[in-house]
């Protein structure tokens, strides 16, 4: 029998990575995660959307259409 996760387990286990991450690399600013788990209409199988947002970078990055992604997306505030 599997088990899956409650939307609340995912959320408490996504700010502790953050927290984590955010203790060794400061500019992390704001992580959130969207689609199925964000809505809440997630099931067997599902995956685990996210958005990691830093204060800057020297890495190159993709441009997505953020607005599509905020409307749907659950916010945890880093900085």
């Amino acid at each position: 029998m599997l088990i899956w996760p409650k939307r609340a387990q995912v959320a408490t286990a996504l700010e502790a990575c953050a927290k984590k991450t955010k203790a060794v690399n400061p500019v992390l600013c704001l992580v959130g995660n969207f689609g199925s788990v964000a809505r809440g209409d997630w099931g067997l199988g599902s995956d685990l959307d996210d958005v990691i947002l830093v204060e800057e970078s020297e890495l190159p990055f993709e441009r997505w259409v953020f607005c599509l992604i905020s409307a749907t997306c659950r916010w945890r505030w880093m900085c």
